[in-house]
């Protein structure tokens, strides 16, 4: 579910943070939500997805298992 409204005419999909350490898996979602007018960051690791989350991010698909930070460690941060 987005955070967007209907009347949200400048974006109508949102922002979608992908966080995958597999370049592979992290390709195909991007290539999958790009085709479907979705913008996407990328991330390949728990840390950085917490660093490049911020306001505009409506989802974040994260892996559990990535080096750095693993992807619970990182949504706990992100939820704070």
């Amino acid at each position: 579910v987005l955070n967007h409204s209907k009347d949200d005419d400048d974006d109508p999909t949102g922002f979608v943070l992908v966080a995958e350490d597999n370049e592979t898996n992290r390709l195909f979602l991007t290539s999958l939500l790009k085709k479907h007018g979705y913008q996407v960051i990328e991330a390949e690791n728990g840390a950085e997805a917490v660093e490049k989350c911020n306001d505009k991010v409506d989802v974040v698909l994260m892996d559990v298992h990535m080096p750095v930070l693993d992807g619970i460690s990182a949504a706990k941060l992100i939820a704070e």
